[in-house]
């Protein structure tokens, strides 16, 4: 009996020596922004936990990952569960758990929560203003109806645009450089599409925008292959994949039979540029930065393109920039369409549009807006146009949808 106890009073510290591992590893990957790993192991946690507090910490974690990968009814799950054990939820984890319950559509739940705060944060505020703009504007528009375009590939909502009458779109973008890889199209090809196929694309090509009357492609991607100088301006050096995170903005002449991507002059290795969307003349470029000087992270920005090359570029202005993100601009003759998670709306990144002559902006409401994220808006016609969102589940996949007024 003795010999029993002893060996198992041994194995105790054992159990909490692996455990206190597999915690400390968890929250390591947790740090380092890998959330899918650092949930498997908050998962294995949960069932052989027993003390409260570590109970609790353990479901915020879950929480956090399920947030942080786009699942919000999980995260909310969880974050309910913490807050029932009566564990106090830290300003920044009411933030997330407050936003995840306005991605789930549970408003009221999320305004209630908001208004028993006392942190005094920004944030709060701006998610209220969510809470009572969506509360207040709940009825869709019938007239509109949205579609999942089920028969394109996977992974092909990473920017779309429209080519004459093409939908054109972008394609595995992680690692692959060449072009059969990287872009794709709903059409039938032309010399110029064609001519796509010589192109050495930059990593992480996405955002592609057409100026039609030029036969220039612009497109976003990786800050690679390049040289530039360093912030002392004394080291000159060629920047690599993994040097920096940041995207530039090129333009590839479809003309020309071969030809390299050219980075525009207003790009900078210390800030991202970003969603280009060029006018039908060639001659204004819309585009998202989070350079210095902004309302927020990342603003809209425009430049004007002249004999001697583009202006600097010129920020839009309070009117359509906020304290948060705006992006994915695309124009009309009367409209600027662009995505934004900072200003009144449904959660995540709804679809506003800036009247040019009112300079009125208004928010595109139910049912091309949701809960969740969308963004990519493009118009084919009056009636009908194309976007991206990750409403389709409980799951973080970005989909091209497609949007018909009438019957």
């Amino acid at each position: 009996m003795l010999r029993s106890l002893l060996l198992i009073l041994a194995f105790v510290p054992v159990i909490c020596l692996a455990q206190s591992k597999k915690i400390s590893q968890a929250n390591n990957y947790y740090d380092k922004g890998r959330y899918n790993e650092a949930l498997a192991i908050y998962l294995q946690l949960e069932v052989n936990l027993t003390d409260i507090i570590e109970i609790a910490q353990n479901n915020l974690k879950i929480a956090s990952c399920y947030y942080c990968l786009h699942q919000p009814f999980k995260a909310v799950d969880y974050f309910k569960k913490t807050a029932s054990s009566g564990y106090v939820l830290e300003p920044e984890q009411l933030i997330e758990y407050s936003n995840a319950l306005i991605e789930s559509g549970n408003y009221k739940d999320a305004q209630q929560l908001l208004q028993s705060s006392d942190a005094g944060l920004f944030m709060e505020d701006i998610l209220l203003q969510k809470c009572t703009y969506a509360l207040s504007n709940n009825t869709t528009d019938k007239s509109v109806s949205i579609t999942l375009l089920n028969d394109l590939p996977a992974n092909s909502s990473f920017g779309i645009s429209l080519y004459r009458d093409i939908l054109f779109f972008v394609l595995n973008l992680s690692e692959q450089r060449t072009q059969n890889l990287t872009f794709a199209y709903s059409g039938r090809q032309d010399e110029l599409l064609g001519n796509l196929a010589n192109i050495e694309f930059p990593l992480n090509t996405n955002s592609p925008s057409f100026d039609i009357k030029n036969n220039i492609l612009y497109f976003s991607a990786s800050a690679v292959d390049l040289v530039a100088y360093s912030n002392s301006g004394r080291n000159r050096k060629k920047i690599g994949a993994g040097d920096v995170n940041n995207l530039f903005i090129y333009t590839a002449n479809l003309s020309q039979e071969k030809t390299s991507p050219a980075a525009l002059p207003f790009n900078h290795i210390d800030f991202s540029c970003t969603h280009p969307c060029i006018s039908k003349d060639g001659k204004t470029l819309y585009f998202s930065s989070n350079m210095l000087g902004g309302y927020g992270g990342f603003d809209i920005y425009y430049t004007i393109k002249t004999e001697s090359g583009w202006d600097l570029p010129q920020n839009m202005g309070p009117t359509v920039n906020s304290f948060l993100n705006e992006g994915y601009p695309f124009l009309t003759d009367d409209f600027l369409y662009f995505s934004s998670d900072g200003k009144p709306g449904y959660g995540g990144l709804d679809v506003f549009r800036l009247n040019f002559e009112t300079t009125q902006i208004e928010n595109l409401g139910l049912p091309v807006n949701s809960s969740f994220d969308d963004f990519y808006f493009i118009q084919a016609t009056e009636k009908e146009g194309f976007f991206v969102s990750n409403r389709s589940g409980n799951h973080a996949a970005d989909q091209i949808y497609r949007y018909y007024i009438g019957k």
